[in-house]
């Protein structure tokens, strides 16, 4: 095993765009618009599709340089296609992260906006502010405020999906800026014999 390989820009750059796809995948993994079981969504499927190819292409092309076959991929222009693909597909499942995240954050947003207008939840918030300090005291027990709750929930949900879609779309972009140094060191190695 050749382990010097790591510390060359390409194999040093493969442990970063392995890293990264892992922070990604960790990061959205909660995230209710991008999880396998959404595969309804056709963002779940491509951002999934993204990492799933991410994960399995970019440590073959390591574990290759590690086992002493360098020279003969830079014989061909094999790296340098897959790089440049992935940094392209890398760079859209951000910019879909990023929109799907910001979705979310429009709906909290309304949410909130929502609470000063009049409709029937006027009476929910006049039955809590009578509740008072009695609300945490009875939060498992039924009544009006059960509704609040939800809500209260539902806009924490948002809110924290809507920060973890914004974080992971920010690393798949980055990561895509990784994917296209490797690109231009992988063009530079063809045809090089070491």
């Amino acid at each position: 095993m050749q382990l010097d390989t790591l510390k060359t820009p390409s194999g040093f750059l493969k442990l970063l765009e392995i890293a990264f796809t892992i922070i990604i995948i960790s990061v959205t993994g909660g995230v209710k618009d991008f999880t396998f079981i959404y595969v309804g969504e056709q963002r779940a499927i491509f951002y999934g599709g993204v990492m799933v190819m991410a994960m399995v292409v970019t440590p073959l092309l390591l574990v290759t340089y590690l086992l002493g076959y360098a020279t003969e991929m830079h014989k061909m222009p094999f790296e340098m296609l897959i790089n440049a693909v992935l940094a392209v597909f890398m760079v859209s499942a951000g910019g879909v992260i990023i929109h799907t995240a910001i979705k979310p954050a429009h709906s909290y947003q309304d949410l909130l906006g929502s609470v000063d207008k009049l409709g029937p939840h006027q009476d929910l918030l006049k039955s809590v502010n009578k509740l008072g300090s009695h609300l945490l005291e009875s939060v498992n027990k039924p009544g009006p405020h059960q509704d609040l709750l939800k809500s209260v929930n539902k806009l924490g949900s948002f809110y924290y999906d809507s920060i973890k879609g914004k974080a992971a779309g920010s690393f798949a972009i980055i990561n895509s800026i990784i994917y296209g140094v490797d690109t231009f060191f992988a063009k530079q190695s063809i045809g090089t014999v070491e």
